[in-house]
């Protein structure tokens, strides 16, 4: 099994992903669901530390926060420590979508462990 095919499976794992959690839920996307799960866990959050903590790159993390933001899901306010950095936290509205979703992330994330497996074994066989 060569390593574009072992990439490959994995770029299709992370695409059903996105997809069951879609049948799932359909008030917010995957990538957003992490978003808000790691600003959940964190008083005040940076985007590098949600980059940090979820592998979404920055340029994507800036993007899903912006239009959090405009939904009411997040707000922010400037670091007392560092007036360039903004600490994003959840709204009452936030933490409503991320409650509802919930059900639909541990679904997605069995499916997904499942199948990682499945190409490992795959892998091994190879």
């Amino acid at each position: 099994m060569s390593a574009t095919s072992i990439l490959t499976d994995l770029r299709i794992i992370q695409r059903e992903a996105d997809a069951a959690f879609a049948e799932r839920c359909d008030t917010i996307t995957l990538r957003q669901f992490m978003v808000l799960d790691t600003v959940s866990r964190t008083e005040f959050c940076s985007q590098r530390h949600i980059v940090e903590q979820t592998a979404i790159d920055r340029s994507t993390v800036s993007d899903i926060v912006a239009r959090l933001q405009k939904h009411g899901l997040l707000d922010a306010v400037i670091a007392e420590t560092d007036k360039r950095t903004q600490q994003v936290f959840l709204t009452d509205k936030g933490r409503a979508a991320l409650k509802a979703a919930r059900g639909a992330a541990r679904s997605v994330a069995r499916f997904a462990k499942q199948s990682i497996a499945d190409a490992a074994s795959k892998m091994k066989a190879a």
